[in-house]
């Protein structure tokens, strides 16, 4: 199999191998875990953040830090809302796969089955972009192809017919190149098999049944909230930060960057996404998104430099990070100066979800850190 090219490669269930792990050791690690955040967050001056870590189906921690703005002494809090921005992409994989799993559509369907404006170039190779190929970024498609539009604003219908008119650069299914628009149209496709919007059935599909009381998917939305997170950027000295202005884009793509969350609502997706609620998304439906898609190798990401990751691998909007003997599961998400963080080892298992009102270099880190010190810690208690 060539480096980013398709893939087949087999992985054992994210709940068969996992570990016990007594919540006594867990307790103390998250203890020693929240003395780093702080120190950190004190080093580089960060205005605000939130952190949730899950294990065992239990919330471990779910926090705040800092402040909504700079220019007031707001707290973040557990329902301090921040934008998700590319994180929002599990959400629309998950709903996809809860759907696929209740028999209203397959993963090897095509797109435009259900999207009669969508055409490649060349239109004879239209037929090979399936659902899993949009949410695996292998529709053959450049790299961030029309991104630039959904920043103008354009809607996703018309982008859907505009891409035509750019030659692939390989056959859909080949080549991992990720995108935002082709991604996103898993929302035109779901909304046709289901004759519901896509806002609409987001609400009912999993906001709802779930209970995140915090999340939005609209502009509007965030600008109303009376506990939200502003944007921020350093100053020329880099460690004084300003509030900016919320953008608003991205809300015409919701599931590509458009989803706001408190860490409240992460906490109980990180439970979802480990299975704690079957109801919603069942294992069969969990395994089938963290089944490696395609190899992300040789994109130079941050991620593919993290100590023991050997390989990467992108699933169904969320990345698969191959540490040899164990797989763990990772997105992170970076719009209008917030940065989303999202990881699970399913060996233990356990999660942690963290959200940042800036680019601080906490949010580069606080994934891999979190991962190799609790593998410290465990290796320490035994």
């Amino acid at each position: 199999m060539a480096t980013g090219g398709a893939c087949s490669k087999s992985h054992p269930s994210h709940l068969q191998t996992s570990i016990h792990v007594p919540s006594i050791v867990v307790d103390s690690f998250v203890l020693h875990f929240n003395n780093y955040i702080e120190t950190q967050l004190a080093i580089c001056h960060c205005p605000g953040a939130a952190v949730t870590i899950v294990s065992d189906s239990v919330v471990r921690m779910i926090k705040g830090y800092g402040v909504r703005s700079t220019q007031g002494n707001e707290a973040v809090n557990t329902h301090t809302a921040f934008r998700l921005a590319s994180v929002s992409k599990i959400f629309g994989a998950g709903i996809a796969a809860a759907l696929i799993n209740k028999g209203k559509l397959q993963w090897n369907d095509r797109v435009d089955q259900y999207v009669p404006d969508f055409v490649l170039n060349p239109a004879e190779q239209t037929d090979q972009v399936r659902i899993n190929t949009i949410l695996a970024h292998t529709t053959g498609l450049p790299y961030h192809s029309y991104t630039n539009l959904i920043e103008a604003g354009y809607q996703l219908n018309d982008i859907v017919r505009l891409f035509r008119d750019i030659k692939i650069n390989n056959t859909p299914g080949l080549e991992y190149a990720y995108q935002n628009a082709a991604f996103a149209m898993i929302e035109l496709v779901l909304a046709n098999v289901t004759h519901t919007p896509f806002p609409s059935l987001l609400q009912k599909e999993l906001i709802n049944p779930l209970g995140m009381q915090d999340m939005t998917f609209a502009y509007d939305d965030l600008m109303c909230s009376g506990n939200v997170a502003l944007p921020h950027r350093t100053d020329s000295s880099g460690f004084r930060y300003y509030p900016l202005k919320i953008s608003n884009k991205y809300y015409n793509t919701i599931c590509a960057g458009g989803i706001n969350a408190s860490i409240s609502d992460m906490s109980i997706w990180l439970k979802a996404l480990m299975g704690q609620y079957p109801q919603v998304l069942p294992r069969q439906a969990l395994d089938s998104l963290f089944q490696p898609m395609v190899k992300t190798t040789t994109d130079r990401r941050y991620y593919n430099y993290w100590s023991g990751v050997q390989d990467s691998y992108y699933g169904k909007g969320i990345r698969i990070l191959d540490y040899g003997d164990h797989y763990k599961y990772y997105h992170g998400g970076y719009a209008n100066e917030y940065r989303a963080e999202l990881g699970i080892d399913p060996r233990y298992p356990i999660g942690i979800s963290a959200l940042f009102n800036s680019t601080c270099p906490l949010a580069d880190v606080i994934v891999p850190t979190f991962f190799a010190m609790y593998e410290e810690w465990m290796q320490g208690c035994r």
